[in-house]
């Protein structure tokens, strides 16, 4: 967690700062600060606070600036960004309002963004820090599969 927590960013595309080895209490205290989300994690206050059940900007991460990932979420960020697509393309099959596509558009361009700074971050690490980070990241999505997902009142990964 720590190895990934040092390649963290958020919806803006910004690598969060990470200084030395955090302590015990540090680490608790981060992890108690956020809850899951199929993508990433969220630490708005309120909707940590409600157990993920309280977005207020109705669980559209992209736009939030609680919205944090890192390189484990690189299959559920290139999924959604494909989701994005079709539903775009859908939408502009079936006449909808300009405004309504050009939403999806611009979470596409975020969730695009977020996957672009992932692989470029991982490109520029030697290989064997690479490869640590790829195998950290598969061993958290194997365990992350059994945790529940806070997006919208208690939805699992599972019920999805």
């Amino acid at each position: 967690m720590e190895l990934l927590a040092r390649h963290t960013i958020d919806n803006r595309g910004t690598a969060r700062p990470v200084q030395g080895p955090a302590s015990r209490a540090g680490q608790l205290r981060e992890e108690l600060s956020w809850v899951a989300v199929p993508m990433g994690k969220c630490a708005e206050p309120a909707n940590v606070r409600a157990g993920g059940g309280a977005c207020p900007i109705r669980y559209q991460c992209a736009a939030c600036p609680h919205f944090e990932s890192d390189p484990s979420f690189l299959p559920e960020l290139r999924g959604y960004a494909d989701d994005l697509r079709r539903e775009r393309e859908a939408m502009l099959a079936a006449g909808a309002a300009d405004w309504v596509v050009a939403n999806v558009t611009r979470q596409l361009d975020v969730i695009t963004s977020h996957i672009h700074t992932h692989q470029g971050a991982l490109g520029r690490l030697p290989g064997e820090q690479r490869a640590k980070i790829e195998e950290a990241s598969a061993t958290v999505r194997h365990v992350r599969r059994a945790v529940p997902v806070a997006f919208g009142p208690t939805r699992r990964r599972d019920q999805q």
